[in-house]
């Protein structure tokens, strides 16, 4: 009983509670507001939407363009999402059954490339010379060979002139060098997620223009 009782109030997380992050910072007075709406995306009622705390797809909404060109690295509802958002998304997964899912939700869009690699391969695509107005960093851990600060270090410059380079996850203490890592100016933004209700935070780093 004990156990559950914990769960309940810090989920999987490890945060002190579903309101804190993992820093230790409590969010409880900045996210009234999303609380409810966080509650009917955790449970289904809402129509699918990124992963990502709910400030975090107004931050979005307000600095996307429709033509702008993303990556994924990791994919997930994010991809469906972008899908009518965006010129161009391309998505690298690692997981070919999570793909195939994605794939589906897809249909036929004419914006989204999925593509599926081994982990090990990631590594010459992202050498490759390419621009992006938004690479967003969401892959699963494997360290420590595959870790998201690496995929930062190898993809940041993939990011076009005035672009922007996105962290999810960035309070987990793990990615604490990611600033170092990147070098550009950062912005925090935080909240609670609805896929699992608790708090987060993505970082997103500028590249100058």
């Amino acid at each position: 009983m004990r156990d559950r009782l914990r769960w309940a109030v810090a989920g999987n997380s490890g945060a002190k509670t579903r309101l804190h992050n993992l820093r230790g910072e409590f969010w409880g007075h900045r996210v009234i507001r999303d609380i409810l709406p966080a509650l009917r995306r955790n449970v289904g009622e809402w129509p699918a939407e990124p992963w990502v705390p709910l400030p975090v797809i107004r931050w979005l909404e307000r600095h996307r363009r429709p033509d702008w060109r993303v990556l994924e690295l990791g994919g997930g509802m994010s991809t469906v999402w972008w899908s009518t958002r965006a010129a161009e998304v391309v998505t690298l997964e690692d997981n070919a059954e999570w793909a195939q899912r994605l794939a589906d939700r897809l249909g036929d869009s004419p914006t989204v490339t999925l593509l599926v690699l081994p982990r090990e391969e990631w590594w010459a695509w992202l050498a490759e010379e390419r621009a992006f107005d938004l690479v967003y960093v969401d892959a699963a851990d494997a360290p420590p060979d595959f870790t998201r600060v690496k995929l930062l270090e190898a993809a940041h410059h993939l990011v076009a002139p005035g672009g922007w380079l996105a962290l999810d996850d960035s309070d987990r203490p793990r990615y604490g060098g990611a600033d170092a890592v990147v070098g550009w100016p950062a912005t925090q933004v935080g909240g609670l997620k609805g896929t699992p209700f608790a708090v987060t935070e993505t970082t997103f780093y500028h590249r100058p223009a």
